[in-house]
């Protein structure tokens, strides 16, 4: 939703997507590097835990495949609640996602533009 919205306003204030993604690049470089370049998302697109993670590229397999359930099981510290994470694990990338957003979005908004005037 929030790459939607990025789209949506880039769009609207008459932003282009090379743009769009220079100001990501440039002024989100935390978010960049310590988070969208590191998690990774199961199947089911939560949030896979590091140790998982970690343990999927220690057996040369990142997409979590080669694990067996009990490897990608974790209980969370303060609910202890139980996770199994479904492979396959997958990086996400958020300067794709918001090129699609905006391609998709960019004819819809120009073509309400058109109809109002």
């Amino acid at each position: 939703a929030l790459i939607d919205i990025d789209a949506l306003v880039a769009i609207s204030l008459h932003i282009t997507i090379d743009d769009l993604c220079s100001v990501y690049k440039t002024q989100f470089s935390v978010l960049r590097h310590r988070y969208d370049d590191v998690d990774r998302y199961d199947g089911g697109g939560r949030l896979v835990p590091p140790d998982v993670v970690k343990l999927a590229q220690k057996q040369g397999d990142e997409t979590g495949a080669g694990l067996s359930e009990d490897e990608r099981t974790w209980v969370h510290p303060q609910s202890e609640v139980t996770y199994v994470a479904a492979p396959p694990f997958r990086q996400l990338d958020r300067e794709a996602d918001m090129r699609e957003a905006y391609a998709r979005f960019l004819p819809l908004l120009e073509e309400s533009t058109e109809e109002s005037a």
